[in-house]
């Protein structure tokens, strides 16, 4: 997903320079066409101020003398020939400068907005692989879950089966315990209580079902057999 961020900040700066170029092309642009019409008045200008130039040269000429007006004339004829020509050059080197760098810009522009169109073309197919990769995750997640469930209900149903097979254990081995206690209360003669262990006694409590054994010493555990041997009898 960060690189498709990434990719996508990408094309928009591109597509943001793109704008910026076409702006400046648009803008050498104008100033290409205002140059050239600049030029135009200028010439204009020129050349009018050029005719009143002739003109009033003409005129001092003529009051001089005839042939100072011709040499004026033709003097004055060359110079204003000179001055177009040099006028002329000025402006169409300006105004072919200025449609250079509007074709350049514009050029420029055309490659920042193919730019901004292939930045944003990889944003797009970035995007595109990281929802299929998190589509994808999501179904092995969802399918991880699904067996988790399966195998904690299997777990489960175990459990259960082991409880029950405990519960019937421990219903013989209660069985079995009661009568281990009758025959041993049935043969007391042989019972020798103060020669055994206190786990022994523990034993033979837990046999009896006696209540409290597991707090007892030794001498309080003899004494409940006893009891309870006596009261059994």
């Amino acid at each position: 997903m960060n690189r498709a961020r990434a990719a996508a900040e990408r094309a928009q700066q591109a597509e943001d320079q793109a704008l910026t170029a076409s702006q400046v092309s648009k803008e050498q642009s104008e100033n290409a066409h205002q140059v050239a019409e600049s030029g135009r008045l200028r010439l204009a200008q020129t050349k009018r101020e050029a005719a009143q130039s002739v003109k009033d040269r003409e005129a001092e000429a003529r009051r001089a003398a005839d042939e100072s007006v011709k040499r004026e004339v033709e003097a004055a004829r060359a110079e204003a020939d000179a001055q177009m020509r040099a006028t002329k050059d000025e402006v169409e080197e300006e105004t072919q400068a200025a449609h250079q760098a509007a074709q350049q810009a514009q050029e420029h522009a055309q490659e920042l907005v193919a730019e901004a169109a292939h930045h944003l073309e990889e944003a797009r197919r970035l995007a595109d692989e990281a929802r299929q990769t998190a589509i994808a995750a999501a179904d092995e997640a969802h399918r991880a879950a699904q067996q988790l469930q399966a195998d904690a209900i299997e777990q489960v149903k175990d459990a259960e089966a082991r409880v029950s097979a405990a519960e019937r254990a421990g219903e013989q081995t209660s069985e079995t315990a009661k009568l281990t206690a009758q025959e041993l209360q049935s043969d007391k003669l042989d019972l020798d209580l103060d020669s055994q262990t206190k786990a022994e006694l523990l034993d033979q409590a837990a046999a009896m079902d006696i209540d409290g054994r597991t707090t007892m010493n030794k001498a309080e555990l003899v004494a409940a057999i006893t009891k309870t041997s006596g009261t059994k009898n």
